[in-house]
């Protein structure tokens, strides 16, 4: 089924917002006790968990409250009026900084009423996405029979967002973060650093939609040269997961690696953290920097479930504030989380694209307490098509993907290896 992987919180005034990612839960409680490769002698016993929270303050903050009134608000009339309520913005901050952009994954059929997504996309009175908000309100409340109030002065462009946003995510699903990944994938430059439990190749959608936002970084290793890529790519996924879960992912995650390298023959370096004796970090969040310019940090597995079908939400991160051709604040935040996964001083995290994956490379090949020694499972029996279809699934197809009815058939007809609840 559908996982929901948004923790987040917001709060607005009229002069100040605030909204705030939060890690996994496991972060807290164990991960700050030191690096992860001293095992945490004397805490309590637990899987190594680490992600990457993110604290914003701002406008910003209100793209996050819109995402999770999304959320809250299930019925659509209450959205509406959430998202009329929120009159107050807080100024933008002065100068160069950051720029911050709330990116949300949702399957098609899960969010609104009961069937809104067949209403949406019914071609005898389609939902009038290039209308006027009054245009929407009337087909709201002839086709699925929904009345939404009338906004007040100055509140129909708020409004008419509001009610497409809706439409748009209970018919065609939101994949937010495969298309800025695609698009900053495909203008890299530098250097690539990305972290993230799930990777794959496998395409989102159909036709002239299909996104495939790994294989744009495959694309572009490929045709640039001077690219670089860093993958810290976990070994072991969440804790829990179904067998069969755990073979398909591995296999995905084998698939893409080996594109990846050999699309770029000695420009990439991936590499698992060690987490004591016998153990490996796992990672929880998905955090991508593309030429220490731009950032994206969430819940989004980079996995084909994860930038389609599986609820999450993550943020995306401009900064404007460069020296030598590097923004400030990211460059500190991918030396940080280099330094974090492999026990090191920031200081020793070079910047140089080409240096860092030679680092990386030569440490993976002589060996090192500060990478793990497990490896990914043996994928057996082989991963089928069916398999990735049911475990790796997209989310892009109305009505009702989510409805888990197609699946429990595929259950019941034995195409489901046993065990792989």
């Amino acid at each position: 089924g559908q996982m929901a992987l948004t923790s987040a919180a917001a709060a607005l005034a009229a002069t100040t917002a605030r909204a705030v990612l939060f890690p996994p839960p496991a972060l807290a409680r164990f991960h700050e006790i030191g690096p992860a490769q001293q095992g945490h002698s004397g805490s309590p016993a637990a899987p190594e968990t680490a992600g990457t929270g993110v604290d914003v303050a701002g406008p910003a903050a209100v793209l996050v409250a819109e995402a999770l009134s999304a959320v809250a608000d299930a019925a659509t009339p209450a959205l509406v009026a959430a998202a009329a309520a929120r009159t107050s913005v807080p100024p933008d901050p002065a100068g160069r900084g950051l720029f911050v952009a709330a990116l949300r994954t949702q399957a098609a059929g899960v969010e609104g009423e009961r069937g809104l997504d067949v209403e949406v996309i019914d071609a005898g009175h389609p939902f009038p996405f290039d209308g006027t908000e009054a245009a929407m309100r009337t087909w709201f409340a002839d086709h699925p029979s929904i009345t939404i109030a009338a906004p007040a002065a100055g509140g129909e462009a708020v409004q008419q967002r509001a009610m497409a946003r809706r439409a748009l995510a209970a018919a065609r699903g939101l994949q937010e973060g495969a298309v800025a990944l695609a698009a900053a994938f495909g203008r890299a430059e530098d250097l690539v650093y990305l972290e993230s439990p799930a990777l794959d190749l496998l395409a989102i959608g159909s036709g002239e939609a299909v996104l495939r936002p790994l294989q744009a970084l495959v694309d572009r290793l490929a045709a640039n040269r001077a690219l670089h890529a860093v993958i810290c790519a976990p070994v072991e996924g969440f804790v829990g997961a179904p067998r069969d879960f755990i073979r398909v992912r591995a296999d995905t995650l084998k698939a893409a690696l080996v594109a990846l390298e050999a699309a770029a023959p000695g420009r990439v370096a991936s590499f698992c953290p060690n987490a004591g004796a016998g153990r490996s970090l796992r990672i929880a969040t998905t955090t991508v920097i593309v030429d220490d310019v731009f950032a994206f940090s969430g819940s989004t597995a980079l996995s084909r479930r994860g930038l389609s079908f599986d609820s999450s939400l993550s943020l995306a991160v401009f900064d404007e504030a460069v020296a030598r051709g590097r923004g400030e604040s990211l460059a500190a935040l991918r030396r940080a989380l280099v330094a974090a996964r492999l026990g090191l001083p920031p200081t020793l995290v070079p910047d140089d694209g080409a240096q860092l994956v030679r680092a990386i490379a030569a440490l993976v090949a002589r060996g090192s307490g500060r990478l793990t020694t497990a490896t990914l499972p043996v994928v057996d029996p082989p991963v089928t098509d069916s398999d990735r279809a049911l475990w790796d699934r997209g989310g892009t197809v109305a009505p009702n993907p989510a409805d888990l009815a197609a699946w429990l058939a595929l259950l019941g007809s034995g195409n489901v290896l046993a065990g792989g609840t």
